[in-house]
Order: structure tokens, then C-alpha cells, then sequence
């Protein structure tokens, strides 16, 4: 299999990660390339090596050195030291997903939005469980509001689901969250 030529938009603990990365204006082993990974209460440092003789920087993560990734999702910066000057060559998100093999049960892995979304459907449609039920959002538990305000929480709860899911899709295939509109001028 070949090694990724772009920075991933995710990367699995407990997998083994590897890109390479070419700079032509900062080639490696002149310029060293690294990565700053944070989000709130976690930070993750990464150094890329010089790729065999070549002039490319090759990013490689064996499981070992990821004994204390927390699992989220980052916003990096990369940036490449000669030693005297540093340089910004790259930005953008990078979703740190779990190992499940270690996990000792089960995970929900929903987001806030989705569970929100759940429990309100659930409600609304007469099915919801005693904790859906209770269930609150802004202090009030979901049995106690009218139906005409759980019908605008669940358009509210559903157009952020609705986000959350393209901006997955975005992270995977590398897109942006921008859609490109051509124009011509005749």
C-alpha cells in the first residue's frame, strides 16, 4: 500500500500512522517538520524524519508513542525550524478516533447533538424510555415541554446532526466547507 501524501483527517489510536510530506521550499533534513495537535485540556506533539536520502518529510506513529492521545477532535498547526527561522506550512482538524479493542464496555459514541435529536423523536413519537424522559436541555426535562416547542427543538437538534455530517464527510474526502460558484465573464 502507499504511504499517504497528505496530512490525514484522522488518525486511529492504536493504529500505526504514516504520511510523507513534500516541501519544496523547505526540504528535509535542512528544515524539520512538526505538528501541534490541541484542543481543550490535551495536546499532541508530532515530529516528521527525513524520508530515506530523499528531500521529503515522513511523519511515522507507531502505537508505542501514543500512549496518552486523548481521543477528540484537534485543530494543528504545522510548521517547519531550520533552527533560526520557523515557518507555517500547513493548518486545519485532524479527529483523533478511539481503540476499541481496549475498550472494557461499551461507548456511545453520539454526539451531544445526536443524543439531543434521539431523545426528543423518541418523545415526540410516544416511545421515549423513562430517561429519555427526564432527559433535560436548557433545564426543563423533555416530558414537560409542549409539543409545538419539541417539533422546533428537534428542527434545531436536527440541523446540527445535519452539519455534524458534512463536516464529517469534509474531514474524510479532504473537501471544504466552502462550495466553489464558477463565474464567467463574456
Amino acid at each position: 500500500m502507499a504511504i499517504p501524501t497528505i496530512t490525514p483527517s484522522s488518525l486511529q489510536i492504536g493504529v500505526t500512522a504514516e504520511w510523507v510530506i513534500t516541501l519544496k521550499d523547505y526540504p528535509s533534513p535542512t528544515w524539520t517538520l512538526s505538528y501541534a495537535l490541541v484542543k481543550t485540556d490535551a495536546y499532541i506533539a508530532i515530529t516528521a524524519d527525513q524520508y530515506g536520502e530523499s528531500d521529503q518529510h515522513h511523519i511515522n506513529i507507531r502505537p508505542s508513542g501514543q500512549t496518552f492521545w486523548e481521543e477528540g477532535t484537534y485543530r494543528y498547526q504545522a510548521r517547519v525550524t531550520d533552527g533560526d527561522d520557523v515557518r507555517e506550512v500547513e493548518t486545519g482538524i485532524i479527529e483523533i478516533l478511539p481503540n476499541y479493542s481496549v475498550q472494557l464496555s461499551g461507548k456511545d459514541t453520539r454526539s451531544h447533538a445526536q443524543i439531543c435529536l434521539e431523545n426528543i423523536s423518541a418523545v415526540i413519537e410516544g416511545r421515549a424510555s423513562q430517561s429519555q424522559q427526564q432527559y433535560s436541555i436548557a433545564g426543563r426535562a423533555l416530558q414537560f415541554v409542549p409539543l409545538k416547542e419539541l417539533a422546533e427543538m428537534r428542527s434545531y437538534w436536527l440541523g446540527i446532526v445535519n452539519a455534524e455530517k458534512r463536516a464529517a464527510r469534509l474531514r474524510k474526502t479532504g473537501g471544504s466547507k466552502f462550495r466553489r460558484i464558477n463565474v464567467q465573464f463574456t
